[in-house]
């Protein structure tokens, strides 16, 4: 395996680890919850807070100008807190792996 093969496949295993941190906290939220924050449009918004190696994630729907967060500090706390588990730089090669564009761009996973 090649660098760049290698390079891959870490992005690769801290998108999942990402995925796997945010799956262990909603699976805990009952169905009419997780059933209310996808139709409504809200996701888990995951950024490096001002290009900082900081992690700030949220429970929000919108846009990055015109956005709302989820009224419920518990479930914000609890996202936070999966986050933290994780090192800054697995949620930053996490980030490179979905491609984006700037270290302020915000990802967004899907509440399963």
């Amino acid at each position: 395996m090649n660098l760049e093969e290698m390079t891959k496949e870490y992005g690769l295993a801290c998108y999942g680890a990402i995925r796997s941190a945010i799956d262990k906290v909603t699976i805990t939220w009952d169905a009419k919850t997780k059933n209310y924050l996808r139709e409504q449009g809200y996701s888990i918004w995951v950024e490096l807070v001002d290009g900082d190696l900081v992690v700030r994630a949220c429970v929000c729907k919108g846009d990055t100008w015109h956005y709302t967060l989820y009224d419920d500090a518990n479930i914000q706390r609890e996202v936070q807190a999966a986050l933290d588990t994780l090192d800054v730089r697995v949620v930053l090669n996490a980030m490179l792996a979905m491609k984006i564009e700037n270290i302020n761009q915000v990802t967004r996973w899907r509440i399963k």
